[in-house]
């Protein structure tokens, strides 16, 4: 049998996780699963959240962008990380989940956080507004994604057969575009909508400014 390491127990743990999902993920299971004892995995990971980070850093390998870029371009480089953030989740069963709630500070982990708030900073954004605009973006990421895997097999029609016109007139006017499975269109839209905000706020800043921006 080979030798139980880190490595091994990550790889079968987010194997299982692809054939059972988050909630039946236990470390008993990923035990029974490596053939071994459940005392053996905590020689390793200390409890189950230790693992679990492991797992939501380990899904973000080769995701980051290079850190640098044209200045410019700082709205497309966002778009551009954030759908692969997004890609990345999506190849996990629950990726989204698992990421969720997690306080990685780890290479990949740390490496997407750097894109970000360098093209954030670029745009010219403040110390405090880059962090926190960081923040709500890769927020409605994750949010955005857990949403579109519960959605794996759903059937709008659950929802719109079920509004009556009368009664929710406005939902009633928007089902379709409102129960779209078109994930990709409804991410980049969502993005788009919080980047607007962004440039909205350089913008006034910069004409309350005589047309200058300062990267604090």
């Amino acid at each position: 049998m080979p030798r139980l390491t880190k490595e091994r127990i990550l790889s079968e743990a987010l194997a299982l996780l692809d054939e059972v999902g988050t909630e039946a993920l236990t470390m008993r299971r990923l035990a029974d699963q490596l053939g071994v004892q459940a005392g053996a995995l905590y020689w390793h990971y200390p409890n189950k959240q230790s693992l679990v980070a492991a797992m939501a850093e380990e899904m973000l390998t080769d995701t980051a962008l290079q850190a640098d870029g044209e200045p410019e371009k700082w709205r497309a480089r966002i778009v551009e990380q954030l759908m692969a953030l997004r890609r990345a989740l999506l190849a996990h069963r629950d990726g989204a989940r698992v990421f969720a709630g997690t306080f990685v500070a780890e290479p990949n982990t740390l490496t997407l956080g750097e894109v970000l708030l360098g093209a954030l900073r670029d745009a010219g954004l403040g110390k405090r507004e880059a962090a926190w605009s960081c923040s709500s973006l890769v927020h409605f990421v994750i949010g955005f994604v857990v949403e579109e895997q519960a959605a794996q097999g759903f059937d709008p029609a659950t929802l719109t057969s079920q509004v009556d016109r009368e009664r929710y007139p406005n939902i009633a006017a928007v089902k379709g575009p409102f129960t779209s499975q078109d994930f990709d269109a409804r991410m980049k839209f969502g993005l788009n909508l919080m980047l607007d905000g962004i440039e909205r706020g350089l913008e006034s800043r910069g004409a309350s400014s005589g047309g200058r921006t300062r990267r604090a």
